[in-house]
Protein backbone atom coordinates (compact mmCIF):
# COMPACT_ATOMS: atom_id res chain seq x y z
CA UNK A 1 0.00 0.00 0.00
CA UNK A 2 3.29 2.53 0.89
CA UNK A 3 4.53 1.76 -2.49
CA UNK A 4 1.47 2.38 -4.16
CA UNK A 5 1.02 6.14 -2.54
CA UNK A 6 4.68 6.41 -3.11
CA UNK A 7 4.38 5.95 -7.00
CA UNK A 8 1.89 8.12 -7.73
CA UNK A 9 3.32 11.01 -5.64
CA UNK A 10 6.45 10.65 -7.85
CA UNK A 11 3.69 10.36 -11.31
CA UNK A 12 1.93 13.53 -10.26
CA UNK A 13 5.43 15.58 -9.03
CA UNK A 14 6.91 14.41 -12.86
CA UNK A 15 4.46 15.65 -14.30
CA UNK A 16 3.98 19.38 -13.03
CA UNK A 17 8.13 19.28 -13.19
CA UNK A 18 7.56 18.71 -16.83
CA UNK A 19 4.99 21.29 -17.69
CA UNK A 20 7.44 23.40 -15.70
CA UNK A 21 9.93 22.63 -17.75
CA UNK A 22 8.36 22.93 -21.13
CA UNK A 23 6.47 26.30 -20.05
CA UNK A 24 9.35 28.02 -18.00
CA UNK A 25 11.30 29.35 -21.31
CA UNK A 26 8.51 30.64 -22.89
CA UNK A 27 7.27 32.22 -19.31
CA UNK A 28 10.21 34.19 -19.29
CA UNK A 29 10.54 34.72 -23.26
CA UNK A 30 6.67 35.52 -22.94
CA UNK A 31 6.73 39.48 -23.95
CA UNK A 32 8.56 38.31 -27.44
CA UNK A 33 5.79 35.87 -27.89
CA UNK A 34 2.80 36.48 -30.25
CA UNK A 35 -1.14 36.15 -29.43
CA UNK A 36 -0.79 32.72 -31.07
CA UNK A 37 1.49 31.10 -29.23
CA UNK A 38 0.62 32.76 -25.82
CA UNK A 39 -2.76 30.43 -26.47
CA UNK A 40 -1.16 27.02 -27.26
CA UNK A 41 0.85 27.88 -24.60
CA UNK A 42 -2.01 28.20 -22.40
CA UNK A 43 -3.60 25.13 -24.18
CA UNK A 44 -1.02 23.16 -23.32
CA UNK A 45 -0.65 24.04 -19.87
CA UNK A 46 -4.49 24.03 -18.99
CA UNK A 47 -4.39 20.41 -20.60
CA UNK A 48 -0.94 19.14 -18.75
CA UNK A 49 -3.40 20.41 -15.36
CA UNK A 50 -6.27 18.64 -17.13
CA UNK A 51 -4.27 15.52 -17.25
CA UNK A 52 -2.77 15.59 -13.37
CA UNK A 53 -6.33 16.28 -12.40
CA UNK A 54 -7.06 13.67 -14.16
CA UNK A 55 -4.32 11.15 -12.99
CA UNK A 56 -5.19 12.42 -9.72
CA UNK A 57 -8.61 10.89 -9.63
CA UNK A 58 -8.52 7.91 -10.81
CA UNK A 59 -5.31 7.63 -8.37
CA UNK A 60 -7.73 8.28 -5.44
CA UNK A 61 -10.50 6.21 -7.52
CA UNK A 62 -8.32 2.78 -7.25
CA UNK A 63 -6.97 3.74 -3.94
CA UNK A 64 -10.58 3.85 -2.74
CA UNK A 65 -11.22 0.52 -5.09
CA UNK A 66 -8.52 -0.75 -3.15
CA UNK A 67 -9.60 -0.21 0.18
CA UNK A 68 -12.62 -1.19 -0.71
CA UNK A 69 -11.70 -4.64 -1.88
CA UNK A 70 -9.17 -4.92 1.56
CA UNK A 71 -12.21 -3.78 3.61
CA UNK A 72 -14.25 -6.62 1.73
CA UNK A 73 -11.73 -9.55 1.49
CA UNK A 74 -11.49 -8.92 5.46
CA UNK A 75 -15.11 -8.96 5.96
CA UNK A 76 -15.18 -11.87 4.06
CA UNK A 77 -12.12 -13.50 5.87
CA UNK A 78 -14.20 -12.05 9.35
CA UNK A 79 -17.47 -13.54 7.89
CA UNK A 80 -15.70 -16.90 7.15
CA UNK A 81 -13.60 -17.35 10.45
CA UNK A 82 -17.38 -16.51 12.21
CA UNK A 83 -18.87 -18.83 10.44
CA UNK A 84 -16.33 -22.02 11.21
CA UNK A 85 -15.94 -20.36 14.75
CA UNK A 86 -20.41 -20.86 15.29
CA UNK A 87 -20.10 -24.86 13.31
CA UNK A 88 -17.13 -25.92 15.72
CA UNK A 89 -19.09 -24.63 18.50
CA UNK A 90 -22.25 -26.46 17.25
CA UNK A 91 -20.11 -29.29 16.21
CA UNK A 92 -18.69 -28.94 20.08
CA UNK A 93 -22.56 -28.36 21.55
CA UNK A 94 -23.62 -31.60 19.17
CA UNK A 95 -20.78 -33.87 20.95
CA UNK A 96 -21.71 -32.64 24.46
CA UNK A 97 -25.04 -33.32 23.62
CA UNK A 98 -24.36 -36.90 22.22
CA UNK A 99 -21.77 -37.56 25.36
CA UNK A 100 -24.61 -36.78 27.44
CA UNK A 101 -27.25 -38.91 26.12
CA UNK A 102 -25.23 -41.65 25.53
CA UNK A 103 -23.97 -41.08 29.60
CA UNK A 104 -27.79 -41.27 30.53
CA UNK A 105 -28.35 -44.28 28.15
CA UNK A 106 -25.51 -46.22 29.54
CA UNK A 107 -27.17 -45.47 32.80
CA UNK A 108 -30.05 -46.53 32.40
CA UNK A 109 -29.00 -49.62 30.75
CA UNK A 110 -26.98 -50.27 34.13
CA UNK A 111 -30.09 -49.62 36.34
CA UNK A 112 -32.34 -52.13 33.91
CA UNK A 113 -29.68 -54.68 34.57
CA UNK A 114 -28.84 -54.17 38.35
CA UNK A 115 -32.69 -54.40 38.66
CA UNK A 116 -32.63 -57.78 36.15
CA UNK A 117 -30.05 -58.92 38.36
CA UNK A 118 -32.14 -58.43 41.60
CA UNK A 119 -34.74 -59.95 40.15
CA UNK A 120 -32.92 -63.22 38.93
CA UNK A 121 -30.76 -63.17 42.31
CA UNK A 122 -34.33 -63.37 43.78
CA UNK A 123 -35.69 -65.70 41.93
CA UNK A 124 -32.62 -67.55 42.39
CA UNK A 125 -32.58 -67.37 46.26
CA UNK A 126 -36.33 -68.34 46.02
CA UNK A 127 -35.37 -71.54 43.81
CA UNK A 128 -32.47 -72.65 46.05
CA UNK A 129 -34.83 -72.44 49.38
CA UNK A 130 -37.95 -74.78 47.79
CA UNK A 131 -34.75 -77.18 46.23
CA UNK A 132 -33.71 -77.46 50.20
CA UNK A 133 -36.94 -78.24 51.26
CA UNK A 134 -37.53 -80.54 48.71
CA UNK A 135 -33.98 -82.22 49.15
CA UNK A 136 -34.59 -82.05 53.12
CA UNK A 137 -38.23 -83.47 52.96
CA UNK A 138 -36.28 -86.22 50.02
CA UNK A 139 -33.76 -86.80 52.66
CA UNK A 140 -35.74 -87.35 55.11
CA UNK A 141 -37.94 -89.91 53.60
CA UNK A 142 -34.48 -91.49 52.24
CA UNK A 143 -33.41 -91.25 55.66
CA UNK A 144 -36.80 -92.94 57.28
CA UNK A 145 -36.77 -95.72 53.99
CA UNK A 146 -33.32 -96.59 55.22
CA UNK A 147 -34.44 -96.65 58.91
CA UNK A 148 -36.70 -99.21 58.06
CA UNK A 149 -35.09 -101.53 55.86
CA UNK A 150 -31.95 -101.73 58.38
CA UNK A 151 -33.17 -101.36 61.74
CA UNK A 152 -35.80 -104.74 61.51
CA UNK A 153 -32.12 -106.37 60.17
CA UNK A 154 -30.46 -104.79 62.80
CA UNK A 155 -33.20 -105.90 65.78
CA UNK A 156 -32.25 -109.11 64.13
CA UNK A 157 -28.39 -109.31 64.56
CA UNK A 158 -28.68 -107.86 68.47
CA UNK A 159 -30.45 -110.79 69.04
CA UNK A 160 -28.92 -113.48 66.86
CA UNK A 161 -25.21 -112.29 66.96
CA UNK A 162 -24.77 -110.01 69.90
CA UNK A 163 -27.04 -112.43 72.32
CA UNK A 164 -29.03 -109.32 73.40
CA UNK A 165 -31.86 -109.95 76.08
CA UNK A 166 -34.02 -106.17 75.00
CA UNK A 167 -33.83 -104.16 71.83
CA UNK A 168 -35.32 -101.00 71.93
CA UNK A 169 -36.05 -98.68 68.28
CA UNK A 170 -35.93 -95.03 68.48
CA UNK A 171 -34.77 -94.78 72.41
CA UNK A 172 -34.32 -91.05 73.36
CA UNK A 173 -33.74 -89.98 76.99
CA UNK A 174 -33.88 -86.60 78.74
CA UNK A 175 -31.43 -85.00 81.91
CA UNK A 176 -31.08 -81.41 82.78
CA UNK A 177 -32.61 -80.03 80.33
CA UNK A 178 -30.44 -81.91 77.48
CA UNK A 179 -31.25 -84.95 75.53
CA UNK A 180 -30.08 -88.47 73.40
CA UNK A 181 -31.69 -89.79 71.12
CA UNK A 182 -30.29 -93.27 69.63
CA UNK A 183 -31.43 -94.95 66.21
CA UNK A 184 -31.29 -98.32 68.23
CA UNK A 185 -30.33 -100.25 71.37
CA UNK A 186 -29.83 -103.17 72.45
CA UNK A 187 -28.66 -104.72 75.54
CA UNK A 188 -28.45 -107.59 78.41
CA UNK A 189 -28.35 -107.36 82.07
CA UNK A 190 -26.93 -110.39 84.31
CA UNK A 191 -23.78 -111.68 84.29
CA UNK A 192 -23.18 -110.40 80.57
CA UNK A 193 -23.88 -106.93 81.59
CA UNK A 194 -23.72 -104.84 77.75
CA UNK A 195 -25.49 -102.76 75.80
CA UNK A 196 -25.25 -101.24 72.21
CA UNK A 197 -25.56 -98.40 70.83
CA UNK A 198 -26.79 -98.66 66.88
CA UNK A 199 -26.79 -94.92 64.42
CA UNK A 200 -28.27 -96.19 60.71
CA UNK A 201 -27.24 -94.05 58.07
CA UNK A 202 -27.92 -94.11 54.20
CA UNK A 203 -23.82 -93.79 53.12
CA UNK A 204 -21.42 -93.49 55.95
CA UNK A 205 -19.14 -90.42 55.76
CA UNK A 206 -16.66 -88.95 58.46
CA UNK A 207 -19.02 -87.23 60.64
CA UNK A 208 -21.14 -89.95 61.15
CA UNK A 209 -18.09 -91.91 62.83
CA UNK A 210 -17.70 -88.90 64.92
CA UNK A 211 -21.00 -88.39 66.00
CA UNK A 212 -21.45 -91.68 67.63
CA UNK A 213 -18.27 -91.55 69.15
CA UNK A 214 -19.59 -87.88 71.13
CA UNK A 215 -23.26 -90.31 71.28
CA UNK A 216 -20.74 -92.88 73.11
CA UNK A 217 -19.46 -90.65 75.48
CA UNK A 218 -22.56 -89.01 76.40
CA UNK A 219 -24.67 -92.04 76.70
CA UNK A 220 -23.31 -92.69 80.82
CA UNK A 221 -25.01 -89.22 81.96
CA UNK A 222 -28.48 -89.79 79.98
CA UNK A 223 -28.84 -93.91 80.24
CA UNK A 224 -27.89 -94.20 84.11
CA UNK A 225 -29.87 -97.33 84.13
CA UNK A 226 -27.02 -98.59 81.86
CA UNK A 227 -23.72 -96.39 83.10
CA UNK A 228 -22.48 -99.57 84.76
CA UNK A 229 -22.74 -102.05 81.49
CA UNK A 230 -19.62 -102.71 78.68
CA UNK A 231 -20.61 -100.10 75.86
CA UNK A 232 -20.19 -100.91 72.85
CA UNK A 233 -20.68 -98.50 69.55
CA UNK A 234 -22.82 -100.17 65.89
CA UNK A 235 -23.17 -98.00 62.17
CA UNK A 236 -25.04 -99.59 60.12
CA UNK A 237 -25.30 -98.35 56.88
CA UNK A 238 -26.18 -98.97 52.62
CA UNK A 239 -22.19 -97.79 51.76
CA UNK A 240 -19.00 -96.61 52.97
CA UNK A 241 -15.79 -95.67 51.35
CA UNK A 242 -12.54 -97.77 52.31
CA UNK A 243 -10.85 -94.84 54.71
CA UNK A 244 -14.75 -94.65 56.79
CA UNK A 245 -14.40 -98.18 57.19
CA UNK A 246 -10.26 -98.44 58.31
CA UNK A 247 -11.66 -95.37 60.45
CA UNK A 248 -14.07 -97.38 62.50
CA UNK A 249 -11.98 -100.24 62.56
CA UNK A 250 -9.36 -98.05 63.95
CA UNK A 251 -11.98 -96.36 66.95
CA UNK A 252 -13.31 -99.88 67.40
CA UNK A 253 -16.54 -99.40 66.07
CA UNK A 254 -18.77 -102.11 64.83
CA UNK A 255 -19.80 -101.96 61.06
CA UNK A 256 -23.16 -103.65 59.39
CA UNK A 257 -24.03 -103.23 55.49
CA UNK A 258 -25.37 -105.44 52.87
CA UNK A 259 -23.50 -107.86 51.34
CA UNK A 260 -25.19 -110.09 48.43
CA UNK A 261 -28.65 -108.59 49.25
CA UNK A 262 -28.51 -109.28 52.59
CA UNK A 263 -28.25 -107.09 55.97
CA UNK A 264 -24.96 -108.44 57.96
CA UNK A 265 -22.13 -107.65 60.32
CA UNK A 266 -18.95 -106.51 58.08
CA UNK A 267 -15.96 -107.18 60.38
CA UNK A 268 -12.58 -107.19 59.09
CA UNK A 269 -10.18 -109.66 60.11
CA UNK A 270 -7.81 -108.83 63.41
CA UNK A 271 -10.69 -105.84 64.42
CA UNK A 272 -10.80 -105.33 68.36
CA UNK A 273 -14.00 -103.85 69.53
CA UNK A 274 -13.49 -100.93 71.88
CA UNK A 275 -15.75 -100.60 75.07
CA UNK A 276 -16.71 -96.88 75.64
CA UNK A 277 -18.00 -98.31 79.30
CA UNK A 278 -17.14 -96.62 82.44
CA UNK A 279 -16.70 -100.16 83.79
CA UNK A 280 -12.80 -101.02 84.24
CA UNK A 281 -11.31 -103.91 82.64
Amino acid sequence: MIYARVFVFWRNFHAVFLVFIKTFPRTVHSQSMSDQELRDLVAANHLALQQLIQAQREDREQMQAQRKELAERYAREDAERAREDAERAKAEAERAKAAEEYRKEQEQKAEEYRKEQDRKDEAFKQQMAELGKQIGGLGNRFGSFTESLILPSMARILYDEFGVDHVSIRTKSKRNGGSLELDAFGYSNGTKNVAYVVEVKASIRKRDVEQILEILSKFPQYFTDHAEKHLYGIIAGLDAPEDVRKLMAEEGIYYADITDDVFQMDTPEGFQPRDFSLVPA
